[in-house]
């Protein structure tokens, strides 16, 4: 499975989190903001291919999305029924065609 991106957003971002490209997916590490000609929507990132420390508009930028844990109930006749808690999938076993409750990482993306 390949990871999805979702906007950067730098009022949640903490110094060292891994942004990405926005079109090249390179990997850089936030830095922090900065204003450059006093526009304040540019932060400094350090380009870890490169070694050097940029400038960049943090809308260039992306970071991985969130993963999260659902359970899935799996079927004999191949049905199968998520659900977000290990107890609540336990409580919703319907019949005997039930094989078992297995976890999956999804992407947390609306």
């Amino acid at each position: 499975m390949t990871d999805k991106f979702i906007p950067f957003n730098p009022e949640t971002a903490k110094n060292g989190d891994t942004v990405y490209g926005c079109y090249s997916k390179a990997e850089f590490v936030y830095i922090g903001p900065t204003p450059i000609n006093g526009h304040s929507s540019f932060v400094i990132v350090y380009d870890v291919a490169n070694e050097l420390y940029k400038a960049m508009p943090f809308d260039n930028l992306r970071i991985k999305a969130p993963k999260k844990t659902v359970w899935v109930n799996v079927y004999k006749d191949g049905t199968d029924y998520h659900h977000e808690t290990k107890a609540k999938a336990d409580q919703s076993i319907k019949n005997i065609n039930f094989i078992g409750t297995y976890p999956l990482e999804i992407d947390d993306v609306a």
